[in-house]
């Protein structure tokens, strides 16, 4: 999918699906392991991604400057990591946004106790302020 000119926003809904889908990939490029083949974009200014309903797993890989970045649990207990393939965080680059599912386990800028769901934020090998 490729966004032109003014607002466009790309909507991935796999919230009816009770299947545990593990291994699930985000890049600013692409979105893979939800479904049969990898759903690539560009030039997105809003990306929402809804999970399903089982035990879901999504590595956020990186994010583009330019996309908000929308992640909503359905529910399960789903683990959500947000690091690129060396553990660091400075590829995410635009707004990034995890709810954690139905309840009082949204997440935003502070993390707070998600008794359902696990958000693992790795920073560890960076020796750069972020």
């Amino acid at each position: 999918m490729r966004g032109e000119g003014g607002s466009d926003v790309l909507n991935v809904h796999d919230a009816g699906d009770t299947t545990d889908n593990t291994g699930a990939v985000l890049t600013s490029a692409a979105l893979s392991g939800l479904s049969p083949a990898a759903i690539t974009y560009a030039t997105v200014e809003d990306l929402n991604i809804h999970l399903g309903l089982g035990d879901d797993s999504l590595r956020i890989q990186s994010t583009e400057a330019t996309t908000d970045t929308s992640v909503d649990d359905a529910g399960g207990a789903d683990v959500i990591t947000i690091s690129n393939a060396t553990d660091l965080l400075h590829s995410i680059d635009g707004l990034l946004t995890v709810d954690g599912g139905p309840g009082s386990d949204a997440v935003s800028d502070t993390i707070g106790a998600i008794p359902h769901d696990t958000l693992l934020l790795s920073d560890v090998g960076d020796a750069a302020d972020e």
